[in-house]
């Protein structure tokens, strides 16, 4: 029978993390009736420092890819931030926004195949949160398009890292 491994993690050799690593992250889903916020990102140190980490080790032609596709409002959470606060993150220094509601959260988890490690498998822990603003985001400098897109005409394969599978689990993209 082969060894289970169970979903908890920590310091070894007591516990251990998945074979293909962990991710956990904050989105906000931004809607104005039937569109969605959504940004292509522009290569700026904040996005490594403060957002998304995973950029500074990708390859140019994944680099590439990233800074032309869609992404929702994120980041990955600090070591022993709360969620709540890396949202607040998100919505105060990556959209700049002020005025704005959260009216529900919820949490989602994936156990998918990794591409970087074939045979192993990359958890994605996600904490999804729905604002609701009358505010119009600001196209900030790290970002090359900042936009309300109508969800009937969203891809999941126009995302860049995994937004796109979020998305499709969401029901916010095909």
């Amino acid at each position: 029978m082969p060894r289970q491994e169970f979903a908890r993690y920590g310091p070894k050799p007591r516990y251990g993390t998945p074979s293909a690593g962990l991710c956990i992250s904050s989105f906000a889903i931004v809607r104005k009736g039937r569109s969605l916020l959504v940004g292509v990102p522009r290569k700026h140190p904040r996005w490594v420092s403060e957002w998304a980490p995973n950029l500074a080790v990708y390859d140019p032609d994944e680099l590439k890819h990233e800074y032309k596709s869609w992404r929702l409002p994120g980041t990955y959470l600090k070591a022993g931030e709360h969620p709540d606060k890396s949202i607040q993150r998100v919505l105060r220094q990556q959209l700049d926004l002020r005025r704005y509601k959260i009216t529900s959260s919820k949490v989602y988890s994936f156990h998918d195949p990794s591409s970087w490690y074939p045979g192993r498998r990359h958890w994605d822990i996600c904490f999804v949160y729905d604002v609701r603003t009358r505010q119009i985001p600001t196209r900030r400098p790290w970002f090359q398009s900042l936009e309300f897109r109508p969800i009937r005409s969203i891809r999941g394969r126009d995302f860049g890292s995994a937004h796109g599978d979020l998305a499709r689990k969401l029901r916010l993209a095909k």
